[in-house]
């Protein structure tokens, strides 16, 4: 189950992003799948250009950088979730070997 609910805030979401940006190295189809919603949610709540208050100042995100990362963890589940369901050790019948 997802740490991210309706009422994550943008703090949280990049803390879940960065806790869970290791899934490679570590191995592990959990947290790519964190890593995932994470960039989900951060894509929703993330403008491509905001304006600040004072003085106009304009700050522009890489939504794009984060949809690139989102893409990446995918592949790679799809590449390893299913090495993970394969029996890694196989043993043959030799019940009606003739020798």
């Amino acid at each position: 189950m997802s740490d991210i609910t309706g009422t994550t805030t943008f703090a949280e979401l990049a803390a879940i992003y960065r806790a869970n940006a290791s899934y490679a190295e570590d191995n592990s189809i959990s947290k790519a799948r964190a890593f995932v919603s994470a960039c989900n949610a951060l894509l929703l709540d993330l403008p491509s250009r905001t304006t600040s208050g004072r003085g106009g100042h304009e700050i522009e995100f890489d939504v794009g950088q984060i949809s690139a990362a989102r893409d990446k963890a995918q592949v790679w589940i799809n590449a390893n979730e299913s090495n993970a369901t394969r029996p890694r050790v196989r043993h043959v019948d030799l019940s009606n070997y003739r020798y």
